[in-house]
């Protein structure tokens, strides 16, 4: 009885040792999920706009840099690795492009403005994050697309200042040589700001004028009750 146990243990064993037997469930395992790409028609496309001041020579293009912040991630058309260059007109607007994607994760990419180092030019030194969740449900992937500028307030398009150097200072924030749509003062905030000081000087004349009308008031109603009250007092 003994013997036969041996035999049996010792069965298996060589049995577990041949290759195929006790891994062949091993081998044709999969759990690989099979997602569905991201609709590239569906994904926002934030518009970049190119926005010039002073009076260039001509109608100048410039370069915006868009680039992956990770290897993996995919990437629009034109683009060259993990980068890509566009082209915008001076005053004009383009977009970045749009893709698929096709495995749940979170998705960084950066856009900024290239300094072409033209003496001519002050250029904006903004920089926008895109940010890119993109979350499986079943066999589909969902995608929410959340854009920052530097001061990590989140908006909807890319706003590029470039000012064309004519003598004056180029616009920028105190105390800060940078250059971006959140520090820039045109023209007509200049001309907003002047007509906002006259409607708040208006505003304090008119509260000063009415202030004096109720004192008048007043006086006027306390001098006829001490009238009326000699009057009394008389008879």
């Amino acid at each position: 009885m003994k013997l036969s146990k041996f035999f049996i243990i010792l069965m298996i064993c060589v049995l577990a040792a041949f290759p195929g037997v006790a891994e062949e469930e091993h081998v044709h395992c999969s759990c690989f999920t099979q997602y569905v790409p991201t609709d590239p028609g569906l994904m926002f496309d934030p518009p970049v706009r190119m926005i010039v001041f002073g009076a260039p020579a001509d109608n100048r293009e410039f370069m915006i840099k868009f680039t992956a912040s990770e290897a993996h991630n995919p990437m629009p058309e034109d683009s060259e690795g993990r980068e890509k260059i566009i082209r915008v007109l001076g005053g004009e607007m383009t977009g970045l492009g749009t893709w698929s994607y096709t495995e749940p994760g979170v998705y960084h990419y950066t856009a900024s403005m290239i300094d072409c180092g033209d003496a001519e030019y002050t250029y904006d030194t903004a920089v926008y994050t895109i940010t890119d969740l993109v979350k499986a449900e079943g066999s589909a992937l969902t995608l929410n697309r959340v854009i920052t500028n530097k001061m990590k307030k989140q908006v909807r398009a890319m706003n590029f200042m470039i000012k064309h150097d004519t003598g004056q200072a180029a616009y920028s924030s105190p105390g800060t040589d940078s250059f971006s749509i959140i520090e820039t003062k045109t023209e007509n905030d200049q001309h907003n700001n002047h007509y906002y000081m006259l409607i708040g000087l208006g505003a304090v004349l008119v509260i000063a004028a009415a202030a004096e009308l109720i004192r008048s008031f007043k006086k006027s109603v306390k001098r006829e009750r001490y009238i009326t009250w000699s009057q009394i007092s008389a008879e």
